[in-house]
């Protein structure tokens, strides 16, 4: 007869909520002498955290034990479930945690302007969750620039407790839209987006209209084109070009433009 029913293993296991424990719960039933009992009836139930098994009876084998999976409920936390024979009951606990990164969303930071070449001044920030909607801590976030240029403050960046990664984006040099996309294996993107805009006036240059011949007291015939640039060579929007005769007299019209959004401003030269 049996004489004795005992754990053997698998309790106080953690596992991602919703998914099976990685080992089976174990339990044995024993003759008197020590010796395996076969055949004897069992009943599991779970009875805290919401999960399940796939049957509420087991039965031990030759070997006298009997092996249950145990699915873990949905929320984090405590999880208990019972098995039951005719010498009494004992209780296996486990602990569900969050499960494998599913997606990257993007939480701030997104849409930013900034000069080209500099930081934007918000961080990009970007929350973790696995399949079920819970956070996920120590998850490695990799930033990744996808157009534009431009360089992330760290290439991978760890999620805290509540889920988060944060990183600081340059742009890249050339202005218009830049894009960097944060990524884990196996789970969604999150893209970010930000406008490079033309820094502060770095270079002046003549684009057209030098070494020309006219009549005195006439224009020329082609306009004097210059362009105001950035320290990357991107046109400025809106940098007032003075333009001024330096030998023979003449005059400039106007004396004064300002450029446009290639960075060109334009004056017609009359000969002194």
């Amino acid at each position: 007869a049996a004489a004795a029913f005992e754990k053997v293993s698998g309790d106080t296991q953690s596992g991602a909520a919703g998914d099976p424990l990685k080992d089976p719960l174990v339990v044995a039933v024993k003759d008197p002498f020590g010796n395996p009992r076969s055949g004897e009836a069992l009943t599991v139930a779970v009875t805290g955290g919401g999960g399940s098994v796939g049957s509420p009876s087991a039965t031990t084998g030759s070997d006298g034990r009997a092996s249950i999976v145990w699915t873990l409920g949905q929320a984090l936390g405590a999880n208990t479930l019972t098995v039951t024979h005719a010498l009494g009951t004992v209780t296996f606990t486990a602990t569900a945690r969050p499960g494998a990164p599913a997606t990257v969303t993007a939480i701030s930071g997104n849409g930013q302007n900034a000069a080209a070449g500099t930081a934007l001044a918000n961080p990009l920030v970007v929350e973790v969750k696995d399949r079920l909607g819970h956070l996920v801590s120590g998850a490695r976030v990799a930033f990744v620039p996808t157009a534009g240029g431009g360089k992330a403050s760290a290439d991978t960046v760890t999620t805290g407790a509540d889920g988060r990664a944060q990183a600081q984006w340059t742009l890249g040099g050339t202005a218009g839209a830049q894009t960097l996309e944060a990524r884990i294996q196996g789970a969604t993107t999150a893209t970010f987006t930000a406008t490079a805009v033309a820094g502060p006036a770095a270079k002046l240059e003549a684009v057209s209209g030098s070494g020309q011949n006219g009549t005195v007291g006439q224009n020329l015939a082609q306009a004097v084109v210059v362009k105001v640039s950035d320290a990357f060579g991107n046109g400025v929007l809106g940098a007032a070009a003075a333009f001024a005769t330096t030998t023979a007299g003449g005059q400039a019209t106007p004396a004064q433009a300002a450029t446009g959004g290639n960075g060109q401003a334009t004056t017609t030269w009359k000969l002194g």
